[in-house]
């Protein structure tokens, strides 16, 4: 099942990680964790729809200058706000003038961000995002968080791997955690589309569409790039989580209780 896309004006990536099935026949329970983009763009006209979800928690994976930059339009209300920040490409992630934009894309720096780029970020992940991880993890252990929401810029990088260590804790199969990920390309394409013609621009025309497309993109093998050092490093995800997480057996119980649920049996054809 395609999770349920969240059309919140102002988000492209805002959506339902509820429905995937797991290994022992549950399901993900619908309406109850979110995984999106960020919110700085949502105007007041649709707060309301944000608040009717009911959201207790939103965490933030962006880094401090990334929030500050582009704060979240948020309604007022009750909601609690975590900022866990993880950095997924520290040489990237600071403020840049005008002049300094020009010079880095019209001077080839946006040349070296390609496909080996985003992998070598992938590889580097699962250290970066340990201690963020830990805390998510461990407020998504109370029931009085939910339904919450984390989300970093896109959606793609932080997100994308904070979710599929989620869905694996879950039972959720890996293909299916991978095409999740995946998703990040088709609803953020005209967003993609946007950045590269402005990219394309300011380098002068002398980065090409194709390499813009490897590092804006949200490949496959990108996110299983983050698994593979996983597992050569750790052995499991749940090994990985165990030692860089603090999260035990237990703790990932407590989560399947919450956010697992048994598949609806469908009613026979004469209604009984």
């Amino acid at each position: 099942m395609e999770p349920r896309r969240i059309p919140l004006e102002g988000t492209f990536n805002f959506r339902d990680l509820g429905g995937y099935a797991a290994a022992d026949g549950r399901v993900v329970r619908p309406g109850m964790l979110y995984r999106s983009d960020n919110f700085a763009k949502v105007p007041p006209r649709a707060h309301p729809q944000f608040s009717a979800l009911g959201l207790r928690l939103l965490v933030d994976l962006r880094t401090g200058l990334e929030s500050r930059e582009r704060p979240n339009s948020l309604p007022g209300g009750t909601l609690r706000v975590e900022h866990l920040p993880i950095s997924f490409a520290p040489e990237l992630e600071k403020k840049w003038s005008t002049r300094e934009q020009f010079a880095f894309f019209a001077g080839g720096g946006i040349q070296r961000c390609d496909r080996r780029y985003v992998l070598d970020c992938y590889t580097r992940l699962p250290q970066r995002a340990a201690l963020s991880l830990r805390r998510l993890l461990a407020l998504l252990q109370d029931p009085g968080n939910y339904p919450a929401v984390f989300h970093c810029m896109g959606g793609r990088d932080r997100t994308g791997f904070s979710a599929a260590m989620i869905l694996t804790i879950l039972g959720v199969p890996r293909p299916a955690i991978l095409a999740d990920y995946h998703l990040t390309e088709k609803y953020a394409s005209p967003e993609v589309d946007r950045r590269i013609g402005f990219i394309r621009a300011m380098s002068l025309f002398r980065v090409s569409r194709e390499t813009l497309h490897e590092f804006l993109g949200a490949r496959e093998e990108y996110l299983q790039t983050a698994f593979s050092v996983i597992e050569q490093q750790y052995g499991t995800v749940p090994d990985y989580l165990r030692q860089e997480a603090g999260f035990s057996e237990a703790a990932a119980e407590i989560l399947r209780s919450l956010l697992l649920v048994n598949r609806p049996i469908p009613a026979s054809p004469d209604g009984r």
